[in-house]
């Protein structure tokens, strides 16, 4: 009856060492002697999940972006959280990134029954201040206001069991976008926040951002419809429809889910998220990434931090105002040790409407003469620039001929 843990598996071993102690009784007229008995042991293992490894390692905390960058396209395995001793699937998708293929189902209590404190650090979570993770939500103790509206801002977890109608393991535990930013964002911030750099994800991953969930299905040209949604519930990306959680209930299981970006974008009270519904709703959209409010519970799903090269525009204007310049690109580093972006092509006139934007280049170039040819380093508006390392872009402008009513002062010579 007495149960034997054994340390942590590794290399798909476990070791342990424990001490048995046996006694006999005798009745007081037993005659003197030597006896013997047979004893029976009996060991009873109970089946857990073991990692079976990515690209060299076992562990989710030991994933690098250097790690993922050697990885090909289509390689799988599976590595264990060392927070709680969950083991979920791996796989690098068509859009270059390595991915959970299976939803996040941290909570305290998981955490605490696997020997630790339940507050998440540095050392093992995506965070840069410790975050005390809260104590879960049940079906037997959601109250109506659980995840409600007006508690968006409230860091909630719920932990759905086999006494929630059909719910499974893989749905995993459902998060606020609090929660699942792992405190940061607790505001009602609507401004532009393209990545928090904080969540519940394993240290080396983190929450993707919606232009992650964009360049997914971009890769995986997966459209929205009734085959987009068949295509990312199936292998490889094998997304599930979770449902959410909100205004004290779990609801939708098996037809829609929301899985959480790291991404604020102009919208008081929401973030963005990948939206996936079930065909048999009355609703026309099946995949797409979309607002989702703060208030409810939703799914998560972490993608591994890849170094990231930059790249930075500057107008290089000769004294007007140039119009939709982005400050900067970023794109993650792939194999081959380079990323790509596409280059703006929508720049406006200057206003001084004496030139017109003609493409880039890596040199702050003076103006073109109208009948001038373009140098042969100038880069096309709208074609891919293969990255090899943070790189400053300057916008080459041409003259129109039209007489001007700026000065001169931002040509170089």
């Amino acid at each position: 009856g007495t149960t034997l843990i054994g340390d942590r598996v590794s290399g798909f071993k476990v070791n342990f060492t424990r001490n048995l102690f046996f006694a006999a009784k005798f009745s007081e007229d037993a005659d003197p002697g030597r006896y013997t008995a047979n004893v029976t042991l009996s060991l009873a293992a109970t089946p857990r999940a073991v990692a079976t490894g990515f690209n060299g390692i076992y562990d989710m905390q030991d994933m690098t972006g250097e790690i993922c960058a050697k990885a090909n396209i289509g390689d799988t395995g599976s590595l264990e959280d060392i927070r709680d001793g969950n083991v979920y699937t791996i796989a690098k998708l068509s859009d270059g990134n390595c991915w959970m293929t299976r939803n996040l189902l941290l909570t305290r209590e998981g955490i605490e029954a696997n020997g630790g404190t339940g507050t998440l650090t540095a050392s093992d979570s995506n965070v840069v201040e410790d975050f005390e993770m809260p104590v879960s939500i049940t079906k037997e103790t959601i109250r109506s206001t659980d995840f409600p509206d007006s508690g968006r801002y409230e860091a909630q977890i719920y932990a759905a069991g086999a006494e929630d109608a059909n719910w499974q393991p893989i749905y995993g535990a459902y998060y606020s976008f609090t929660a699942a930013t792992a405190g940061a964002a607790d505001t009602s911030s609507a401004e532009l926040i393209t990545d928090f750099g904080t969540s519940v994800c394993p240290r080396g991953w983190k929450l993707p951002t919606g232009q992650d969930f964009d360049a997914l299905k971009s890769a995986g040209e997966i459209a929205n419809n009734e085959e987009g949604l068949a295509k990312i519930l199936g292998t490889p990306y094998s997304y599930v429809l979770a449902g959410l959680v909100r205004v004290g209930e779990l609801s939708n299981v098996g037809h829609f889910t929301m899985y959480w970006s790291g991404t604020i974008r102009g919208y008081k009270g929401g973030a963005e998220a990948l939206y996936l519904n079930h065909p048999h709703s009355s609703k026309i959209n099946y995949v797409m990434v979309t607002n989702a409010g703060r208030d409810a519970g939703r799914s998560v799903r972490c993608v591994a931090e890849m170094p990231k090269y930059t790249v930075t525009f500057d107008g290089n204007s000769r004294g007007g105002t140039v119009a939709n310049i982005p400050e900067e690109m970023s794109c993650a580093l792939t194999s081959s040790g380079s990323c790509m972006v596409v280059l703006p092509d929508n720049v406006l006139e200057d206003s001084c409407a004496a030139v017109r934007f003609v493409g880039w280049s890596t040199e702050k170039l003076g103006t073109l003469p109208k009948a001038g040819t373009f140098p042969s380093t100038m880069l096309s508006p709208g074609g891919d620039l293969t990255v090899m390392g943070d790189t400053v872009l300057y916008a080459v402008w041409q003259e129109t001929g039209a007489s001007s009513t700026c000065s001169n002062s931002g040509d170089q010579q």
